[in-house]
């Protein structure tokens, strides 16, 4: 099993991941890119986002990835390589 789960900082380059992923056998590689909005809507109308904040557990998360891609590559046995990068934050 090839797994490999990392958090970071840092900013992602997503062509550097591309790029690191290129195998002359195929491969899939799916990309998610979250952008958040820069309003918001409640009861009072239209506001602007300030700030956002948010905490994590780092080793919870990481271990709930591990767990995930080792359901994967036992469910789905075509699967071998599980890359997970996500950045916290900016």
């Amino acid at each position: 099993m090839n797994i490999h789960v990392e958090l970071t900082n840092n900013e992602i380059d997503v062509n550097d991941i591309v790029n690191k992923c290129k195998d002359p056998r195929g491969r899939a590689l799916n990309l998610f890119l979250g952008l958040t909005r820069n309003f918001y809507e409640d009861e009072a109308g239209k506001k602007d986002v300030v700030t956002l904040s948010y905490e994590s557990e780092e080793d919870l998360a990481l271990s709930e990835m591990r767990c995930i891609s080792e359901e994967a590559i036992e469910k789905f046995p075509f699967v071998d390589t599980i890359k997970y990068l996500i950045r916290k934050g900016l």
